[in-house]
């Protein structure tokens, strides 16, 4: 799946979103996802709806997530999986340089630590990184 694929993913997201419906996520909240998806169509933040959405797959219990995965995986050839290991990917990267670079892996990293679900190694690993990044912020006086 390419991220810059707008009608793929933007559909991709648009059933993920009917999943929820017919899993029992409210109505009013599935209006709100589905609003996002077709106003940030054709953005980033669209891509940042798809992680989203796919957080929220994960998250499912048993049958759900499975029924889920293989709806949006029969029908577009890739599931939430591939969003969480583009995430561990780029969460590798960050961990492999050494520190964070800028506001958005800053936000990345914070994103990460609000899992409880993390492995407790990796996790003490990006607290460091986001330690320094935000030592440094402030010598910087950001």
């Amino acid at each position: 799946m390419k991220w810059t694929d707008n009608v793929a993913l933007e559909q991709w997201c648009l059933d993920v979103i009917a999943c929820f419906a017919e899993g029992g996520m409210p109505e009013s909240v599935c209006r709100l996802f589905r609003k996002a998806v077709l106003r940030f169509s054709g953005t980033q933040k669209l891509v940042d709806i798809a992680f989203e959405l796919a957080d929220l797959m994960d998250g499912l219990s048993g049958e759900g997530r499975r029924q889920a995965q293989s709806m949006v995986y029969n029908s577009h050839g890739f599931g939430f999986e591939e969003f969480l290991a583009a995430r561990r990917g780029k969460l590798l990267g960050v961990i492999k340089c050494g520190k964070l670079r800028n506001e958005s892996e800053y936000r990345f990293a914070l994103n990460f630590t609000s899992n409880v679900d993390n492995d407790i190694g990796v996790a003490a690993e990006v607290d460091a990184l986001i330690a320094a990044y935000e030592a440094a912020a402030v010598r910087s006086g950001d």
